[in-house]
């Protein structure tokens, strides 16, 4: 007789990860100098390769990187350095001295940390150049505060428990480069780091300052600090905290300077403000945007309603009160943006969509502007296009290759960042000089154990003291790519461990000893596997099926959360499934169009939101073919597409009765087994208090119940819900949890076709 066990599977043989780290060994030397590259693929999207070169001594190995992959861009403010931050690490390029360097005090892959593949929590540098403030993971959903002095090469740890923000500035600084903010529970707080180093600081509980969000607060150029609250404008003096927060009780930190004739919800709308015109921007729902002036000299407000299918994005004003501003675009299957300009127009501002030939059928991926605000610099797959703001004429372009980013250096100086190549710009010259590798294509060792590459039909040699590139005619055979020495040989081992796939050794031929280079990462907090029911034969069909589960998200009323949840269902390439109500394509057309044009499962769910088991309706076949058919109708009139043949009804009510009729109308009924709890409002009267959990507590709370073949339920939208974050907003934070865990994804048909049919 077969025994049956319950145990926790270490899901390191798992065939599928939709998204991961991976090594190629690329060549050793006879010093035992060693190159190799990481494969990090998130979903589909391309692949980025970061280079590592390293040597052995005696039995110890170390590597550092050689190519800087360009996620994001930071400039001091004497002008003279940036740091580049990706996943990899922390890096620093002095743009006069040409040589990059790895903060070493800032945690890194090359130290071990774990590799993520949620977007990236970013790193706030003091302005002076001399700290960094950063969050680290201590579970899925929580982060502690660093504080890292780089001169002194120390850190300290100064915060605990606070939310973990993908794609979020860790804390924003004051100009002064002693107080900074961050965000705790939905609330501000400030930090003085003289304080801190004197042992003066107060308790978090008196460094208070409003409840609002970091992205809806900033440090104007006197060193105050402005934020929004409800409907009120807040200006704060850092040198008032101290004093207001020990008479807290009589004081609250900062002074009203004006307010907007509507409440402002921190988890949906944005505040962007410049100090010097006193004029701001509101953006409702990331839909309605709404411009201001707290001087009252606008003779008429601007006002834009954007389409279903787009969401704001972001927004730069001027001293002039003019500015740009992008909103990103659901159109046929992908995430593209928009591109606005805020001009002066006869005295009247005005929001002007800017349109050039040359970027017409590119994928726009964010802009920069020019320290003198006069030139704009916008980022596309079809490389970096510079243009005049006043009249909007080109200025210069560069078209070899997709730029991500870029960023003013000075007076004509910019430094843009390509899918391959970082280039410095000097416009005025015409000068576009590569400055170091950001991904690589092919690489090998050269003469002398020079390090040759060639990116995009270019070659170099990469300075392995200033890691910067030296232009040298090279060839592909030029290139020695030897995996093995006389002693030695490079390779990669699989590992499967959280989102790493493989990790590199060096194998001793003789001895057959294998030396660690990367070896296994240091998980910063444990990981949740899946609890699995097995026989003796499991082990012999180790099927990546056995580790899928299915995301159903409901489309009721409303649609705020499909933007996040589309573009990171696509940047992951899961497979999901939505379900769609007839009152939500009649409110929601465009939306429901864009969701179609998605790789996901459309199912159906009625035509009216109802309780179809209450006495109220007469039910028979005739009422469920009808409600399933004018659905079917309305979806098919709009996206030309047919629903998919699963069906759940509104509110998952349904009798025996309910599920025959709706079987002989051609519908089979998919249910879910974990509810996200993502619906829970505030005070909801009808359930417990202990139902509503903000976005870290559902996160967990899901991690710790799913199980491996079951599905979770979400919704799309506020649906009059209140609260003070809501999950879909934090999607990407559950998906990374979940594929760290070991889980793949598929369809709630598919998976009830294999478990419960």
């Amino acid at each position: 007789m077969k025994n049956i066990y319950l145990f926790i599977i270490y899901l390191f043989f798992s065939n599928i990860l939709y998204s991961q780290i991976k090594f190629e060994p690329i060549s050793i030397d006879n010093d035992n100098n060693y190159l190799f590259n990481s494969i990090e693929k998130v979903g589909e999207n391309e692949v980025t390769k970061t280079l590592f070169y390293g040597n052995l001594i005696g039995d110890i190995t170390q590597f550092e990187s050689l190519s800087f992959y360009p996620e994001n861009f930071y400039l001091s403010k004497n002008l003279s350095k940036l740091q580049i931050q990706n996943r990899i690490g922390l890096y620093e390029y002095d743009i006069e001295k040409n040589i990059v360097n790895p903060i070493s005090i800032y945690p890194s892959f090359t130290k071990k940390d774990e590799f993520v593949i949620h977007r990236l929590q970013k790193a706030s540098i003091s302005s002076n150049n001399k700290y960094i403030v950063g969050k680290m993971p201590v579970s899925p959903t929580k982060s502690n505060i660093y504080l890292y002095d780089i001169s002194q090469k120390e850190y300290y740890e100064i915060v605990k428990d606070v939310e973990t923000t993908p794609g979020s500035q860790s804390a924003l600084w004051a100009s002064d480069s002693n107080y900074f903010i961050y965000q705790k529970n939905n609330n501000i707080y400030y930090f003085s780091v003289n304080d801190y180093k004197n042992k003066k600081l107060l308790s978090e509980e008196w460094r208070w300052v409003g409840k609002v969000n970091l992205k809806n607060a900033y440090w104007a150029n006197d060193n105050y600090l402005i934020w929004i609250e409800d409907n009120i404008i807040y200006k704060a003096d850092p040198n008032q905290f101290f004093y207001r927060s020990i008479y807290k009780t009589y004081l609250r930190q900062g002074e009203i300077i004006g307010k907007i004739p509507f409440q402002i919800d921190q988890a949906f709308d944005s505040f962007v403000y410049n100090d010097f015109s006193k004029k701001f921007v509101i953006v409702k729902d990331g839909a309605s945007i709404f411009y201001y002036s707290l001087s009252n000299d606008l003779k008429q407000n601007p006002y834009i309603q954007l389409q279903d299918n787009m969401r704001f994005d972001n927004c730069v004003l001027f001293n002039s009160g003019e500015g740009i501003l992008t909103v990103n675009l659901l159109t046929d299957g992908k995430l593209t943006k928009k591109l606005f300009i805020l001009k002066k127009v006869n005295n009247e501002f005005q929001f002007i969509e800017f349109q050039d030939n040359l970027i017409k059928d590119s994928i726009i991926y964010g802009f920069s502007t020019s320290l003198d605000e006069n030139q704009f610099v916008v980022n596309t797959s079809k490389g970096a296009f510079c243009y005049n703001f006043e009249n909007l004429s080109l200025l210069w372009k560069h078209e070899k290759e997709k730029i991500v980013q870029s960023i003013n250096v000075g007076n004509n100086q910019w430094i843009i960042g390509g899918n391959y190549t970082t280039y410095k710009v000097d416009s005025s010259i015409n000068l576009f000089q590569p400055i170091f590798a950001s991904s690589i294509q092919n690489v090998g060792f050269y003469k002398d154990s020079q390090i040759g590459i060639i990116l995009n039909e270019n070659s170099y040699i990469i300075d392995k003291n200033t890691k910067t590139l030296k232009e040298q005619l090279l060839f592909k055979d030029d290139l020695i790519k030897n995996e093995k020495n006389q002693r030695f040989r490079v390779l990669s081992r699989e590992i499967k461990k959280g989102f790493y796939k493989d990790g590199v050794y060096l194998k001793d031929l003789y001895s057959g000893v294998q030396i660690e280079v990367t070896g296994l990462p240091k998980l910063r907090y444990k990981l949740y596997q899946p609890e699995l029911k097995v026989d003796n034969n499991y082990f012999y069909t180790p099927l990546p099926d056995k580790y899928e589960i299915g995301m159903i998200f409901d489309c009721i009323k409303t649609a705020e959360g499909v933007f996040p949840i589309l573009t990171n269902l696509d940047q992951f390439k899961i497979t999901s499934t939505f379900f769609i109500n007839g009152n939500f394509t009649d409110i929601n057309p465009t939306i429901t169009k864009e969701i179609s044009n998605f790789n996901v499962e459309v199912g159906n769910m009625f035509q009216y939101y109802i309780n179809l088991t209450q006495n109220a309706f007469l039910i028979d076949k005739n009422f469920i073919r009808q409600g399933l058919s004018s659905n079917e109708e309305k979806y098919y009139n709009i996206t030309k597409k047919n629903f998919s043949p699963y069906w759940h009804t509104p509110m998952f009510a349904f009798s025996e009765t309910i599920l025959k009729y709706g079987l002989e109308s051609g519908y089979k009924f998919v249910t879910f087994n974990l509810d996200s709890l993502d619906w829970v409002s505030q005070n909801l009267k009808e359930l417990d208090s202990s139902y509503y959990m903000n976005n870290a507590q559902l996160i967990d709370r899901i991690l710790s119940k799913i199980k491996p073949g079951q599905t979770i339920l979400f919704n799309v939208g506020k649906n009059n819900t209140k609260r003070d974050d809501f999950l879909f907003n934090d999607i990407d934070l559950l998906i990374s949890e979940l594929v760290r865990a070991g889980y793949s994804f598929t369809s709630a048909s598919d998976l009830m076709q294999k478990y419960r049919e």
